[in-house]
């Protein structure tokens, strides 16, 4: 569906929602949605995504038929969104380390009707030789403190643990030298 269509859906739904500008694919929804209700949600119409995980995908820009590997990939909302911007031709490598979130990259990709993101177990920090020069665009949202979504989760910082974020930046500097050796 577009995001104009979309605005139609969610209304019969009675949900009020509205284009936001700069962002052709998202919409700002105003009332109560619950995607356990949702029809749309349901078929797959829609997905629920940050503007500042949109904006990582409109910036990588990937095009039809090409191979990307998103490193850090759970829970999928950005491997899906590349694969729709791709228009669901191509090849989409999404990592995650831990297994049950693996599971809801699947997951999330089934309900989209998304068949091309092959969602895989992996630490990002150890170099797969297959993706070796092969991807056309890497995304690599790396590991993370947690503290990126303190807007929507204020006690987040007073919960967060500051010594546990000591080996954060040894771990983004494996994941991102190999996001080097993946590109092209």
């Amino acid at each position: 569906t577009t995001a104009e269509e979309l605005v139609k859906v969610l209304s019969d739904e009675g949900l009020s929602a509205e284009l936001v500008d700069g962002y052709p694919d998202a919409l700002i929804v105003r009332g109560k949605l619950n995607v356990d209700t949702s029809v749309a949600y349901k078929e797959g119409l829609y997905s629920l995504q940050n503007l500042s995980s949109q904006k990582a995908v409109l910036l990588l820009d990937p095009k039809s038929g090409s191979t990307v590997v998103d490193m850090c990939a759970a829970p999928g909302g950005k491997s899906c969104a590349i694969a729709e911007k791709m228009g669901n031709e191509g090849k989409i490598f999404s990592f995650d380390i831990f297994e049950h979130k693996v599971a809801l990259i699947e997951k999330a990709a089934k309900r989209l009707g998304i068949d091309i993101i092959s969602a895989n177990v992996g630490d990002s920090c150890v170099c797969i030789d297959e993706l070796v020069n092969k991807a056309d665009y890497v995304l690599a949202d790396v590991p993370c403190s947690g503290l990126g979504v303190t807007a929507s989760k204020p006690e987040l910082k007073l919960t967060a643990d500051p010594s546990s974020f000591d080996g954060l930046i040894d771990i983004q500097k494996k994941i991102l030298s190999n996001a080097l050796r993946y590109t092209k």
